[in-house]
Parts: C-alpha cells; structure tokens; sequence
C-alpha cells in the first residue's frame, strides 16, 4: 500500500510540477516574470548560440536562393541569345536569296524577253525530278506552255498546269519532256528528251550533222511556243542508233534541278 500511495505522490508532484513551468513560461497575468528571468537566464548562452546559428542558416539559404535566382537569370539570359542568333540566322539566310534572286534577275536579258518571277513552293519528292510547283499562277499572267528559265536564260522546264495563284511546272527531266533543240556551233537539230527524272537524251542527230562533246544544245524556234536560244544541256557522251540512221547523246543539264528555289516564266 504505501508502493502504492508514493507512486501516486510521485505522479501528482510531477504533474503540478509541469503545470508550474508552463504556467512560467506562459506567464499568462505576467505574474511568473521574475521567476521566468531567474530560469532563463542560465539558458541565454544556449538561446544566442542558437540565435546566431538560425541567422547562419538563414543567410545560406539566401545565399542559395541568390545562387537560384542567378542561374535562372542566366539561362534567360543564354535563351535570348539563342533566340538572337535564330533569328539573326533567318536573316541572313533571307539576305542570301534576296542576293541571289537580285543577282539571277540582272544576269537575264531583260531587254529581250519578260519575266514573272516565283518561288518554288512543292518538289516532286516521289517521281524524282519531274516537275516543281511555284507561287505564281493566272492572276500573275502565267499560262500553259511557255518556258520556265534561270540564271542566264537555262531551261529548266515547261509550264503544263496553271491555278489562280500557283502553277506546275514540268522539268526538262520529265519523259514528257520534248523539245526541239539546235546546237549552239553548228545548229545542228535534235529533239530532247526527258528519261525519268534521271537526266536528258538527245535524240535523231542526223548521222552526218556535226555534233561532238561539249557542244550546247539550245532550243529552236521549231515546235517549240517559248523562245529560241535558251540553254538546255551539254553534250557528254555520243552513240548511234541501233538502226544506225541517227545519233543520240546524253545531255548533261546547264541547270542544278535538285535545288532550285527561285525561277522566271517567260511571258
């Protein structure tokens, strides 16, 4: 029994005991502040050692923060300047073909004949190079048949189909292609023709007719509804026939059909 009652007694100074010193900490009616003071004092050492080392942590984490705020200011700072030479590569990829636009429009003989100009907009990706689209179309003054040219007047295909405001334009590759040429040096005729968006064949060279490598067909004014004298390809390799009455070639064309971007329609 007496086990019993201590333990009880233990319990109840325990628990007064804790009511005592929240009641000082609390210091509801500031009646506990001198007891307060007299307990606290021994733990200020504690209290500004602590103190110090929260202002410690609380200047790293500025610190880290600052160390945030930089790095992103800084990957702003690289996105812009990306953002920069982006744009600063757009536009000199824009000077570049306004350059070459200026300078194919000087090397065509204006005085002779008169251009529309267009842009290539669609390539036949699937046939090879059979034909190109381009942004021009009736409402510019194109129509069906007349020659499609660059640089210094090189034939590089035949408009066949014309909308409102766009037009297609068959190459010379395409093996539709047909068009009575001559050659520059002794006018000897010949017809060229397309072989599957692959290259370009002359065809019926009169056996007799003087036609050697590195002669330049251009076209004749014979069969054809464009002009004569456009350049259409050099002469690179020469056989006869298999019945032996004409000669052909293979054409090496005086246009790159694989990149073009800018052509002239002859009006």
């Amino acid at each position: 029994m007496q086990t019993i009652y201590k333990k009880k007694r233990n319990r109840t100074i325990v628990i007064y005991s804790i009511i005592f010193v929240i009641f000082i900490i609390v210091n509801p009616f500031n009646i506990f502040g001198f007891i307060r003071n007299i307990i606290i004092i021994p733990f200020n050492p504690i209290v500004h050692k602590g103190s110090a080392l929260g202002m410690y942590i609380s200047d790293k984490i500025d610190m880290i923060s600052s160390i945030g705020t930089l790095y992103r200011d800084n990957q702003n700072l690289v996105e812009k300047v990306q953002e920069l030479e982006a744009k600063n590569a757009i536009l000199t990829d824009v000077k570049n073909e306004n350059d070459k636009l200026r300078k194919e429009l000087k090397l065509l003989p204006k005085d002779k004949f008169k251009f529309i100009g267009g842009d290539v907009i669609l390539r036949d990706s699937l046939g090879g190079n059979q034909w190109i689209e381009i942004n021009r179309g009736k409402n510019d003054g194109v129509t069906v048949g007349k020659a499609v040219v660059v640089d210094k007047s090189v034939l590089v295909g035949v408009v066949d189909k014309v909308d409102a405001t766009t037009s297609r334009i068959r190459l010379i590759t395409n093996p539709e292609s047909i068009i009575n040429v001559v050659t520059a040096r002794t006018g000897a005729q010949a017809i060229i023709l397309g072989l599957h968006g692959l290259s370009i064949s002359a065809e019926d060279i009169k056996m007799d007719d003087d036609v050697v490598n590195g002669d330049v067909f251009v076209t004749s004014d014979i069969g054809n509804s464009f002009p004569r004298g456009l350049t259409v390809g050099v002469v690179q390799d020469i056989t006869s026939s298999t019945d032996q009455l004409f000669r052909n070639a293979k054409i090496l064309p005086s246009a790159s059909l694989d990149d073009l971007q800018y052509v002239f329609v002859i009006e």
